[in-house]
């Protein structure tokens, strides 16, 4: 073989491999989610979850639970669930659809099968019982569907409405009684005091959504904080190399997350979020999610908006 014959070869090797990764690029950068979905009703309150035992997972209706995680890129359902809401006489309509991104447990993976359904949402009544437990059932009279809800199908027993789905509405958290509710646009009271915003990385370009983050200032240093509703007990997270001299003997508390379990820090901290500031417990930990991230449902017991469409986080006064 010639040396001119060898360079051919190599160059159409190279020229192959690259034609290929641009196709596969455009290929994942055009897929979509939630281009279809609407409502039924779409005035006022689109619908309520109620929070479970385990905060970051929430009802729709007994059933039928979801992780709400901001973090995930794609939403996902369960066969167990896409088999319930069937059994219910809801639309559900299977497809193949290739999407890459990360899933609820923060992997990034490939999946290949979309199930495209009509979400039923209600509202949930509450009350306090003589012992002073909060108790909620879902009204089954004050209903909504969601039509043409993207999802892709889980590999595991978990269903997740990602940042996919949140982004598409105002998302309210009711600190007092337990709920996330949907709207879009404002309910009434709220008042503005941050901006949020999207960052991208080079997995942006084959993913279907962006990530969401707030400037925040913990003791005068400001940084990027990574939206993130599935923090366990944790307001505010921050590296271990942030923790100061004085903190590092402090009594360590146990994390917990789907991606694993951690001994962070705690230490006090002055924050401040836009034009609201105040003192709190920040939590100091190492792992392979976002170095700096913060839970606004955690924002002290204050009811809480966060409108993805308008890039702004809103509160409710007391």
């Amino acid at each position: 073989m010639t040396y001119k014959t060898k360079k051919r070869i190599i160059w159409s090797v190279v020229l192959t491999t690259l034609a290929l990764l641009i196709a596969a690029i455009l290929f994942f950068s055009t897929r979509t989610s939630q281009t279809n979905l609407h409502a039924d009703r779409t005035n006022g309150l689109i619908g309520e979850l109620s929070i479970t035992s385990n905060p970051i997972f929430f009802q729709i209706r007994p059933g039928l639970t979801f992780k709400v995680d901001t973090g995930s890129d794609i939403s996902t359902i369960s066969h167990k669930d896409v088999a319930f809401l069937d059994s219910l006489g809801f639309s559900v309509k299977k497809s193949f659809y290739p999407v890459y991104g990360r899933n609820g447990v923060g992997e990034m993976e490939l999946t290949a099968e979309r199930y495209t359904v009509s979400l039923p949402l209600y509202s949930w009544d509450y009350q306090t019982d003589s012992n002073g437990k909060r108790i909620r059932t879902c009204n089954f009279n004050d209903s909504n569907i969601l039509h043409d809800v993207d999802f892709q199908i889980s590999e595991s027993d978990i269903s997740v409405l990602g940042i996919d789905f949140l982004e598409k509405f105002k998302m309210e958290y009711k600190a007092g009684k337990g709920t996330i509710a949907f709207y879009l646009e404002d309910p009434v009271d709220y008042e503005y005091f941050a901006p949020i915003h999207t960052s991208y990385s080079p997995n942006s370009i084959l993913t279907l959504s962006r990530r969401y983050y707030l400037d925040v200032s913990v003791d005068e240093d400001v940084d990027e904080y990574f939206i993130d509703t599935t923090l366990r007990k944790v307001f505010v997270k921050r590296p271990k190399r942030e923790l100061s001299e004085s903190a590092k003997n402090n009594k360590p508390e146990i994390i917990s997350s789907l991606r694993g379990v951690y001994r962070a820090i705690p230490e006090n901290g002055w924050i401040k979020i836009g034009n609201r500031e105040g003192e709190s417990v920040v939590h100091y930990y190492d792992n392979d999610e976002e170095n700096y991230a913060i839970n606004p449902l955690y924002i002290s017991k204050f009811d809480v908006l966060l409108d993805f469409p308008n890039k702004q986080i809103k509160f409710r006064p007391l």
